[in-house]
């Protein structure tokens, strides 16, 4: 019994595929020229061989989950700050309008096969096409709602949890780059310029910049990866 809660508790320190992917490795692409700046800096390295010879590796490790934990939190708050702008809070996002009549994504009777089983399935009728016409944020928050209770009904799916990975691993990317921005900054301040690790650092600041830029097709895109894969899979079941 002890044995059995304690790998219980494991599993909620191990990150799940989803956590690793969509969250834990774009902050580390973000923090990439922070690791470059600590490693040009020996004091710092030299701070950590003095604590591991010390024996202190449960501060250090606890101090390094820590601040990992800070930046996955802060990634992932840019990245939710430019999806809930740039989709209107969900309002504008493609599994929202591809539900409007006004949207010519879906087929009317692929469209009409999608409204029939969200009737079936939750006793919730959308708006007709007329009543859509006259008040067009009532039915895109109609749908918005219904979009929850078809995400919880399909779950991870058959391949959904991969296109929910994808789209959660660009849209953090994107909100870190922010970051890595900010970061490289720093870098090319510090950092001797003509060093390996400067001309690196500007590489990825170009990186940061094309992210931040581009980052509305790019999230569209995706999106409509997620949209289409969490509609087929919900007709599937």
């Amino acid at each position: 019994m002890e044995i059995l809660t304690k790998l219980s508790n494991m599993k909620t320190i191990i990150p799940s595929k989803y956590e690793f992917f969509s969250k834990i490795f774009p902050t580390y692409i973000a923090c990439l020229p922070l690791l470059l700046l600590f490693k040009s800096v020996s004091e710092y390295a030299k701070f950590l061989d003095e604590l591991n010879n010390m024996g202190v590796v449960f501060f250090n490790v606890t101090i390094y989950l820590v601040i990992s934990y800070f930046f996955v939190s802060v990634v992932r708050g840019f990245g939710k700050f430019l999806e809930t702008n740039f989709f209107d809070s969900e309002k504008s996002f493609p599994t929202t309008n591809f539900l409007l009549y006004q949207n010519d994504e879906f087929s009317k009777r692929y469209k009409e096969s999608i409204r029939n089983k969200i009737s079936t399935d939750f006793g919730i009728q959308l708006l007709s096409e007329t009543d859509e016409a006259n008040d067009v944020n009532e039915a895109k928050n109609t749908i918005k709602d219904v979009v929850g209770l078809i995400r919880n009904k399909v779950g991870k799916g058959k391949l959904l949890l991969n296109y929910n990975i994808q789209y959660g691993f660009i849209r953090n990317l994107i909100g870190g780059s922010i970051l890595g921005f900010i970061f490289s900054g720093i870098n090319l301040i510090v950092l001797d310029n003509t060093s390996i690790l400067y001309k690196i650092t500007l590489w990825l600041m170009a990186f940061y910049i094309l992210l931040t830029v581009a980052y509305k097709p790019i999230l569209r895109f995706f999106s409509k990866l997620y949209a289409q894969r969490l509609y087929s899979e919900f007709l599937s079941l």
